[in-house]
């Protein structure tokens, strides 16, 4: 530890005080303007901590009183209430009565895009429901559960403060360097402009030389580089335990991400040590239980960012090895093509094998494969944004056309889009420990990590196709037809026919059938003057393809199933409630006359 320490906290103190912070101009200051407008704008240049998004929410539920609802599913670590948005035509069905589309985004700290994709969502099924077909359509039809702030603490914090937790996880502390301390070496803004950078040391012996192509960006020296100016790089900050080490014992440190329970510990030490058992944080634990109590829900969205080749799109099942139906491996394959071409990226998807990505590849402990092998739907995870070549936005910057994107060239794109902000100049800083260095380089909260706040709407309006297009595919069950046949005297047949409507069968997966996730859909009757005579009250009829296989070899799926019933009539106005009842495909209804 150095002698003058006091002094140069107290002096770092004073900087970060004055200083001219960056961050300043990525976060939304509700004191100055509405958050949104009475026409339902929104500014779609900054990000928004949780308080600011639960304002916005509830102004949307006060302005759409019939279509949305905005409540509390659990508590955070630091029992800040988690919040979630349920939007639906409650006039038409309830919302347990509809297949039910769920999303929720940032679940790690500083991944605050998918947060904002969620948000945009729910602004654009509010704002143009009665305006759009589309829109109208979905929210008549569907449920969406819509969670912009998974994490809520530790996300607030990166907003608040320069920096990043340990593994992107929450503020819970834990011991990351095994010192019997937890949370004791962060990294330190030390030049105080608001922003956790890099050091370059000048060292004979570093890995690191300047590009002679840019002066700001550092690249890897030749193995037999010998004679020139070479450099060390480090996270900005001190050696705050005397440890010898920088930075590695930062703000909390449980992965959110690898706390589901299965595989939970199998294949991946980080989540071991990241997390001390499997459910043990609380939004863990909420997040479980809402899928739990609403099993109307068929496909569950977790966003993230950072996206880079190979990792653009996860899904919960895996490439044969562990027992994935081939049916549910062609039908994820099926929509992650639909992404490729919503989002442009079919050349990515033709350069990429396998795609879509198993989760499993990148460890276990995730929620896409808990949706997929415990619920028996289907679970994604997106991984929005990113500084390579799976980013289209990138993709006029690589000048030298080799389908890549180097740091000369992201800094291109900075420079061209968004008048070179979110680089920090290296300037000369003399460090306490490490004497003459320099801090600089880039802010990775917004260029790798998240688009560049001027440009975060473009992203925004390019995903967002995609995850409308999941409603869509959503199976959907509805009566058909009944045919009442007069019999003889007091006895009629009665015949339902159910129709699956939608693009997924109503069990959604071949693995919900194999493993007894999936419940069939069945039709009940209600009489009013009447009574049966043949049949059962309520009727289980199976599981209901939807047309997702409708010309191909394997022939026409029989979408519809029907039930038949013997009544007897008992009086005047003799009558037949009809309710047919699915778990994921929704519910229907109709009133029938025994004449």
């Amino acid at each position: 530890m150095f002698a003058n320490r006091k002094i140069f906290i107290l002096s770092l103190c004073i900087a970060l005080l004055l200083g001219a912070t960056l961050l300043a101009d990525a976060v939304a200051d509700s004191g100055k303007k509405e958050l949104i407008s009475p026409k339902g704008n929104i500014d779609w240049a900054r990000y928004y901590n949780s308080e600011e998004m639960l304002k916005i929410m509830k102004e949307l539920e006060r302005r759409y009183p019939k279509l949305a609802r905005v409540y509390v599913i659990g508590k955070s670590y630091l029992g800040k209430d988690l919040h979630l948005m349920e939007i639906t035509n409650r006039e038409i069905k309830p919302a347990l009565s509809k297949p039910a589309l769920y999303i929720d985004g940032n679940m790690h700290t500083g991944e605050q895009t998918g947060a904002m994709l969620t948000l945009y969502m729910i602004r654009h099924l509010l704002t143009n429901y009665g305006k759009d077909e589309q829109a109208t359509r979905l929210v008549d039809n569907c449920t969406f559960y819509l969670r912009p702030k998974y994490e809520v603490d530790a996300a607030d914090w990166w907003l608040a403060n320069p920096g990043d937790t340990d593994y992107g996880g929450s503020v819970h502390p834990r011991d990351n360097d095994l010192d019997g301390e937890a949370d004791e070496d962060p990294a330190d803004d030390l030049n105080g402009d608001g922003q956790i950078t890099r050091m370059r040391i000048k060292d004979p012996n570093g890995e690191w030389k300047i590009s002679e192509k840019d002066s700001r960006v550092l690249v890897r020296r030749e193995e037999h580089e010998l004679g020139g100016t070479y450099y060390r790089i480090l996270s900005e900050g001190i050696d705050n335990d005397g440890d010898g080490r920088f930075n590695e014992d930062g703000i909390g440190g449980i992965n959110l991400g690898n706390n589901f329970t299965w595989g939970w510990g199998n294949r991946n030490a980080e989540q071991i040590q990241s997390s001390p058992y499997a459910l043990s944080e609380p939004e863990t634990q909420a997040t479980v239980k809402f899928w739990m109590a609403h099993p109307n829900i068929y496909q569950a969205i977790d966003l993230h960012t950072s996206g880079y080749m190979k990792a653009v799109l996860y899904f919960g099942g895996d490439h044969g090895k562990e027992g994935t139906p081939a049916s549910d491996l062609a039908l994820y394959k099926h929509l992650a093509a639909a992404y490729a071409k919503f989002t442009h990226r079919e050349e990515i998807m033709m350069r990429m094998e396998p795609f879509p990505t198993s989760i499993w590849k990148h460890g276990r402990g995730d929620p896409e494969p808990f949706n997929y092998y415990y619920m028996g739907i289907l679970g994604w995870c997106e991984e929005l944004w990113g500084s390579d070549y799976s980013n289209p936005f990138l993709w006029k910057y690589d000048k030298d056309g080799d389908k890549k994107i180097s740091q000369e060239e992201l800094l291109g794109f900075l420079d061209a889009e968004v008048g070179g902000r979110w680089f920090v100049a290296w300037k000369p800083f003399n460090h306490p420990q490490l004497g003459p260095v320099e801090i600089g380089g880039l802010v990775r909260k917004f260029t790798t990590q998240n688009p560049p706040p001027k440009f975060l709407e473009k992203e925004l309006k390019l995903k967002l196709p995609w995850y409308l297009y999941l409603a869509e595919v959503a199976p959907q069950v509805t009566i058909k037809e009944t045919k009442v046949t007069h019999l003889d005297g007091n006895a009629f047949s009665l015949k339902v026919t159910v129709e699956n409507q939608g693009f997924l069968p109503t069990n959604v997966t071949e693995w919900a059938i194999k493993m007894g996730l999936a419940k069939p859909v069945a039709v009940k009757i209600s009489l009013k003057n009447a009574l049966i005579l043949e049949g059962k009250e309520k009727i289980r009829l199976g599981h209901i393809p939807g047309n997702q296989l409708r010309g191909r070899r394997e022939g026409f799926p029989d979408n519809k199933l029907s039930a038949s019933w013997i009544l007897k009539k008992t009086g005047k106005n003799a009558e037949v409630v009809v309710e047919v009842i699915s778990e994921k495909a929704g519910t229907d209804h109709k009133k029938v006359l025994l004449k």
